[in-house]
């Protein structure tokens, strides 16, 4: 019997050194490292991160081998069909990963390129990553409907990737018949241990956002909700301005909010300090209009950071174990005074909430240890 490593290859717009992408490089990373000893990992993706134009440092279109995974940095001229044909029949790929559906240059071409190696016995596995959710798909839906028609059909046979049941449930309103693996995703965490940084004052509350600017991510709806609901509250906004059409509309906001709130726009993170970032603050905002996951959700509350969130993730039970609260993105009059009790608290009342994020997230890691599926790449 054959000891060899089934090898699988991925294809992602956007990986490692960048970040800009938010959760769905975290997750793929976390992924490769936790399976690297039971597959050979390739990974394909741009030669530079989310948003901008300059390249990494790295000698692009050639692999790069890491302790985890050779890995392909593509400047433009190499994303197209007859690269990625040459480069697949190269590699010979048990199994290919694409993570996206509308993705053009690293879905759709990495699928027909593989069609056309004519090999029955490649595993083709596609990960939405949320984009069938119904926020997701509300953002330029006359495209995206136009997409999914013209389609569907061709990738009707495809085997999918969902993180949970809810994102199940989306791929299934638009592929009844698909084949679907649900494994969830992995996470890990140096922030688990970290002592809470950030001292609860009676009176005052010191509210993060950190997400990409963009409409998924409901920076508005939270900046309404201050506008109606004036609160002694300070709001440090982080995150890269992915739609600048959409900020400035959100600036607009900023200029009408009253001068009890306090707020600043303090750019992106890098992710090793994400955590450090949570942990200087009392609560998550997070709007959203969906989130098949929400990597930043679990990274705060590993940093001992609790949660507001919208109903559009799948993080139900907050309330329950004392770690969040979730409510409809427009019940602003529930969340006004969820916000207004938390402004009274005091460091002795909020350090319960702090040990139930903290110990809401350390469960988690170690479930997702047991559940991340290693027969997720499995072609039989």
């Amino acid at each position: 019997m054959s000891d060899r490593k089934k090898h699988v290859v991925i294809f992602a717009d956007y990986y490692l050194p960048g970040y800009k992408a938010g959760g769905p490089i975290r997750s793929l990373s976390a992924l490769v490292t936790s399976l690297q000893d039971q597959y050979q990992f390739t990974i394909i993706t741009r030669n530079h991160d989310f948003g901008e134009l300059t390249p990494y440092q790295i000698i692009p279109n050639t692999g790069h081998r890491s302790s985890e995974a050779t890995i392909y940095y593509l400047d433009k001229t190499k994303r197209n069909f007859f690269f990625y044909y040459q480069l697949l029949k190269k590699l010979a790929p048990d199994v290919v990963y694409l993570n996206s559906f509308f993705s053009f240059r690293f879905s759709l071409l990495p699928l027909l390129s593989t069609k056309f190696l004519n090999r029955k016995n490649i595993l083709i596995l596609l990960a939405p990553r949320g984009e069938f959710s119904p926020g997701a798909l509300a953002i330029k839906s006359i495209k995206k409907k136009i997409y999914l028609s013209i389609l569907k059909w061709f990738y009707r046979q495809m085997t999918f990737h969902a993180t949970g049941e809810d994102e199940a449930h989306y791929i299934r309103q638009y592929f009844n018949k698909a084949s679907l693996r649900i494994a969830t995703n992995q996470f890990y965490s140096a922030y688990l241990e970290k002592i809470k940084t950030s001292i609860k004052q009676p009176g005052n509350l010191k509210i993060i956002y950190l997400s990409r600017i963009t409409k998924k991510k409901n920076l508005i709806g939270v900046l309404r909700l201050l506008t109606q609901y004036p609160l002694p509250v300070s709001l440090d906004i982080y995150g890269p301005l992915e739609d600048e059409a959409y900020w400035k509309n959100c600036q607009k906001l900023i200029q009408n909010l009253s001068d009890s709130i306090k707020i600043n726009y303090l750019g992106s993170v890098d992710p090793q300090f994400v955590g450090e970032k949570f942990s200087q603050y009392d609560v998550f905002l997070f709007l959203t209009h969906g989130e098949n996951f929400g990597h930043v959700i679990l990274e705060a509350l590993a940093a001992g950071c609790p949660v507001l969130l919208s109903q559009a993730t799948p993080w139900k039970n907050l309330e329950q174990n004392g770690a969040g609260w979730c409510y409809h993105e427009e019940d602003f009059a529930a969340i006004t005074a969820k916000l207004k009790e938390l402004v009274a608290y005091d460091q002795a009342q909020y350090q319960q909430l702090i040990n139930n994020a903290k110990a809401y997230a350390k469960q988690y890691t170690c479930l997702s240890s047991n559940l991340l599926n290693e027969n997720l790449f499995k072609n039989s």
